[in-house]
């Protein structure tokens, strides 16, 4: 396993981390999917088991996912291995399973919803804590303060932030936040126009939901399942589309080197040095995606042709 220092304290993580989206399971809010389909919690347990056992110790959730069900799975799964995890979780945004949710990065909210996750996380501290979305500049004051105070009280190591849109925010946003997180793969390179994103970044969707591991197929997913806004009608409908141009490339350079889709898109962000966290349901998924190990640092002359696409 391949071991990166993360934040000021330097907090050794996997560079291959354990996504815990899944862990949430079946979840429509709002009449919106959010959720990654139904779970099996015995067999995310074992799976949680087998990743420490081959020295994945990066778990990173969030209370948003599965409304709670996410943190609470993972308490139990890490009740017996809890130091020999690095537990990394997001707050700023609630529902109550029934409206849409909101988002509130306030002072009182923050401190609120990081005790709530210590009790479902079963511990009395989180290595990292992030902020689930960028505030709103009336509200940036208050969360810094929160999250310093949390840090002061020892419940939170290291604190940082989620990024899913706005990177451009990133130079400014780092004067505050060491550590950020966002979604990089294959089809979203964004990241890499700022040079330090690779010191302290944590890939999110690293296989693109699925898209870069050969599951195309969105009709047999489950209605809480956040991929069914690919679907035809559907507000991501003509991004999915536009992406399968870039896919079939991708294939085709698979195809050429003989690295398997979904190991060659592990292999890139882990050459440019940024941790990934791809979703993991089952033992037999974690063997398979630590064969990427094999391939890093990808050549350059891959690198290169990568970077055409």
């Amino acid at each position: 396993m391949i071991y990166k220092t993360l934040g000021k304290k330097n907090i050794k993580a996997s560079q291959i981390g354990f996504g815990c989206w899944q862990l949430g399971g079946n979840l429509v809010v709002g009449n919106n999917p959010h959720g990654y389909g139904t779970i099996d919690k015995h067999e995310a347990t074992k799976a949680i088991h087998c990743s420490i056992d081959k020295g994945i110790n990066f778990f990173d959730t969030a209370d948003a996912y599965g409304l709670g069900e996410s943190e609470i799975t993972l308490g139990q799964a890490l009740k017996k291995k809890r130091n020999k995890a690095i537990i990394c979780t997001k707050g700023g945004k609630y529902s109550d399973g029934i409206n849409e949710f909101i988002l509130d990065a306030s002072y009182k909210y923050i401190i609120s919803a990081c005790e709530n996750s210590l009790k479902r996380l079963n511990t009395d501290y989180i290595d990292i804590y992030l902020l689930h979305f960028i505030p709103p500049q009336n509200q940036m004051n208050e969360s810094l303060d929160a999250l310093k105070k949390l840090q002061k009280e020892g419940k939170i190591k290291e604190y940082g932030i989620s990024i899913a849109h706005e990177i451009d925010k990133i130079p400014e946003l780092s004067k505050d936040f060491t550590i950020v997180e966002g979604y990089y793969n294959l089809l979203l390179k964004d990241f890499e126009k700022y040079e330090s994103f690779k010191t302290n970044f944590i890939a999110a969707s690293p296989l693109s939901r699925g898209l870069l591991s050969g599951k195309k197929n969105t009709s047999k997913l489950d209605d809480g399942d956040v991929r069914n806004k690919w679907g035809k009608g559907q507000p991501q409908y003509k991004w999915y589309i536009a992406q399968q141009k870039k896919i079939s490339k991708f294939e085709k350079l698979s195809n050429e080197t003989n690295i398997p889709l979904k190991i060659l898109a592990l292999a890139y962000i882990l050459s440019n040095n940024a941790l990934v966290i791809p979703g993991i349901k089952t033992q037999n998924q974690i063997s398979e995606l630590l064969e990427c190990l094999n391939y890093v640092p990808l050549s350059i002359e891959i690198m290169k042709k990568i970077k055409k696409i």
